[in-house]
């Protein structure tokens, strides 16, 4: 198999197994209770995070070289060739209950290793959100083996008779927004920078839409065309968000798509990766706020 037919495999491979876990977790007794176990990051583990993890996992066997995963964190061998995939299976576990929407996070890397790697590697991403209807938003672009940007855009596709069904084509995000989504709201306390811009959000009349689940908050920048979504990290409050299987991942889409996603400072995909469990904070969606979160915050 060419690098090219092995990519569009490991794709549709991927979509099948998010169809799989849109189908578990209609199944409300199946979703809840924990299995009693941590993941390495500490998080408690719920039967819906196992089921996806294996599923994913499952799915793409033979069909790359390696896969990580939030849940496991160490390279896997799969037994085929060319990339490396990453993913966080579910991510909003501390919402599932409540009937929140929930999602995946998915990257494929074309690199030989992943240790001094940076999210420039990466060569497709995507984000699921499984809420009253289940949506991908996934890249699509000119050149499927380009890790340049350039060509690429965000699509939507809906799960309709459990089949991935295109909805809505090149996705783009402005660069002027009037909506934001401040996780981590407590680092206000800690960071004058960050109280400073939660006030000017507040004082300039901005729409607050936050549901504590990261999918969801970042999937409506695409689909209402603009947005931010702040993660700060203090003294206080350490770094958070998973550079290989959350922020990485969203941070190509959201370049695609013509935001920017900075940490510190610089774009996330330029973040050197020293770790499987790095972790990093996070500023993504429309460029003139992640460049004001950037100047007040840093």
């Amino acid at each position: 198999m060419d690098k090219k037919a092995a990519l569009d495999a490991l794709i549709t491979s991927l979509k099948q197994a998010c169809l799989g876990i849109s189908r578990f977790l209609r199944d409300g007794e199946a979703v809840s209770g924990s299995v009693g176990t941590s993941n390495p990051f500490g998080d408690a583990q719920l039967k819906a995070d196992m089921y996806s993890d294996h599923l994913l996992f499952e799915s793409i066997r033979g069909l790359c070289v390696t896969a990580l995963s939030e849940e496991t964190p160490v390279p896997q061998a799969m037994g085929g060739s060319y990339f490396i995939v990453t993913f966080d299976p579910l991510d909003g576990s501390s919402i599932i209950d409540t009937n929140f929407s929930v999602g995946t996070m998915i990257g494929i890397w074309d690199s030989e290793e992943l240790i001094g790697a940076t999210g420039r590697d990466l060569i497709w991403s995507a984000i699921v959100v499984y809420g009253s209807r289940t949506t991908m938003l996934a890249e699509e672009k000119e050149d499927w083996l380009a890790k340049d940007l350039a060509g690429s855009r965000v699509c939507e596709y809906t799960l309709r008779a459990d089949q991935w069904v295109k909805s809505k084509d090149n996705l783009r995000i402005k660069r002027e927004t009037k909506l934001f989504a401040p996780a981590n709201l407590r680092a206000v306390n800690e960071s004058p920078g960050y109280r400073a811009l939660v006030a000017y959000w507040m004082d300039h009349g901005f729409t607050l839409r936050y549901t504590g689940g990261m999918v969801p908050d970042v999937a409506q920048i695409f689909l209402k065309g603009s947005g931010v979504f702040s993660n700060p990290t203090t003294e206080v409050s350490p770094p958070k968000l998973r550079i290989l299987y959350e922020s990485g991942p969203i941070a190509r889409l959201v370049e695609a798509a013509g935001g920017l996603a900075y940490y510190q400072g610089r774009p996330v995909l330029d973040v050197v990766i020293t770790g499987y469990e790095q972790k990093v904070g996070m500023c993504v969606g429309s460029a003139a706020e992640v460049e004001r979160f950037n100047s007040l915050v840093g």
